[in-house]
């Protein structure tokens, strides 16, 4: 009755990073149906990676309700410009600039980050392993992995069908123009 779907990604890869865009289109549409989690399991891109992951785990703990906000202006904005200069400062920066901007209490994030952060990245990671996920990203829809386009459209028919009995919100029309690609970190 009420689909989980979780989306296995690291950070500042940029094949999860196309599916992150869309999935933050589809979440805040089905979020009061089914359950959404963004797993950041693994962090192969160095230590700004690695913090991107905190963060973004942090923020699903403290503010979950503005997680996919958070998520699209990743995307859009930090994404971008840290991903070319691979640096924590830049990420750290960014981040806590976004997350006031959307009334994310940054220090209680970056506080979480400190105490919970090694045992978050942990628990995805167990998460990750025993679903058999290998790659950035992953989409998996009760328990089961969805293999379709990086669309928001593609998320949220693979979603809708998950239901028991879809909500009317399976109807929306969702732009379809994101990016198509394969491939995985």
């Amino acid at each position: 009755d009420k689909p989980v779907v979780e989306l296995f990604i690291w950070g500042y890869c940029p094949y999860g990073v196309q599916a992150q865009g869309p999935m933050a289109e589809v979440a805040p549409l089905l979020g009061d149906s089914a359950d959404f989690k963004a797993i950041l399991y693994y962090d192969g891109h160095g230590a700004f990676e690695t913090q991107e992951n905190k963060i973004q785990e942090c923020i699903q703990q403290i503010a979950p309700e503005k997680y996919w906000d958070y998520a699209a202006d990743f995307v859009k904005n930090i994404y971008p410009v840290c991903s070319q200069t691979r640096d924590i400062d830049c990420d750290k920066t960014e981040a806590v600039k976004l997350m006031n901007s959307l009334g994310i209490d940054s220090n209680a994030v970056l506080s979480c980050v400190e105490s919970q952060g090694e045992s978050l990245l942990s628990e995805a990671s167990a998460r990750a392993k025993e679903l058999g996920v290998t790659g950035s990203p992953t989409v998996i829809i009760n328990g089961v992995k969805a293999n379709v386009d990086r669309t928001a459209d593609a998320y949220k028919t693979a979603v809708c069908v998950a239901f028991n009995n879809a909500p009317e919100e399976c109807s929306a029309q969702l732009d379809s123009t994101a990016a198509t690609a394969s491939g995985s970190c």
